[in-house]
């Protein structure tokens, strides 16, 4: 079982489209327990 995801991108670098609270939302409908942003520079 997945308990986490180290490798979120965000709109920041880019990569994705959403708010962070999004990912957060998500990351708990899907009994995530730790969760971790890694955006690419230039940020």
């Amino acid at each position: 079982m997945i308990t986490g995801d180290y490798h979120i991108h965000t709109v920041r670098c880019g990569h994705a489209k959403g708010e962070l609270q999004d990912y957060i939302n998500f990351a708990i409908s899907k009994n995530l327990r730790e969760i971790g942003f890694s955006d690419h520079a230039p940020m």
